[in-house]
């Protein structure tokens, strides 16, 4: 009898192991290592970012907001195209700016002057303005907590040192004339959404950054929401017209 007992026990404890584990549900370490793998091995990619830099010294405030659209084929590979149409406000003054690559030329058309220059592909690839998280493993990642979002997406929320994002945010914010190569980057808090197929649907992210100058420190606060646009589905991109009229000049940057 007591045999009997013993073995039931351990059937029970067994099924309510089983139970625990959501029979091979994935943890939030699981989701996100997933995540990042499937996410770096896109080729195609339509990403939409929203970027709010609110930078104050000596009591005053400057808020600038930049929004970009980028459609990139063929990552990393010789015949990849990419497009990028951004447009930042600052003082009350709007900057519309647009940009092509292929072939190893950039295309760049800012307020109607239209430059192109040679660049190589690995340059090309770091104008991509988006936080990059392939370089950080699920053990870099601090306060990792996960909950369910809507049709099946799972929902990350984790912090990160920002030491560790310094060469993604230096290429972000150096596109929008903040250089914090030397800054002190603060706690970054991202959101990231991942959908039922595995693929990045949302990253929201917001970090204090310390800029030291020769006169005073500058303060800056970064929020910065990307939306990442029918994922692991092809990416068509029509070239200007017009790359024939554009001014071959020394170098040009997005």
């Amino acid at each position: 009898m007591k045999k009997a007992q013993r073995i039931l026990s351990l059937a029970s404890a067994l099924a309510l192991a089983a139970l625990l584990t959501g029979c091979g549900a994935k943890t939030p370490q699981d989701v996100y290592a997933d995540a990042v793998k499937k996410q770096s091995e896109l080729k195609d990619m339509h990403t939409i970012s929203d970027i709010d830099m609110d930078v104050s010294a000596m009591g005053i405030s400057m808020p600038v907001t930049t929004t970009m659209d980028t459609l990139v084929k063929n990552s990393g590979q010789s015949d990849m195209q990419m497009q990028m149409d951004m447009s930042m406000e600052m003082m009350g003054m709007t900057l519309d700016m647009g940009s092509y690559y292929a072939d190893g030329w950039m295309y760049m058309d800012v307020l109607g002057t239209k430059a192109k220059s040679e660049m190589p592909l690995e340059d090309a690839m770091g104008q991509q303005m988006q936080l990059d998280l392939s370089g950080l493993d699920a053990e870099s990642l601090q306060e990792l907590t996960m909950e369910d979002g809507e049709d099946g997406a799972k929902v990350l929320h984790f912090t990160v040192d920002g030491q560790l994002l310094t060469d993604s945010l230096s290429q972000i914010t150096g596109e929008l004339g903040q250089d914090i190569s030397s800054a002190e980057l603060g706690v970054c808090d991202i959101t990231l959404t991942v959908g039922k197929d595995g693929y990045f649907r949302q990253m929201d992210c917001t970090m204090p950054i310390t800029i030291e100058t020769a006169d005073t420190p500058m303060d800056m606060e970064m929020t910065m929401s990307t939306q990442f646009v029918d994922p692991g589905q092809p990416v068509e991109i029509t070239p200007p017209v017009d790359l024939d009229s554009y001014t071959e000049s020394a170098g040009a940057t997005a």
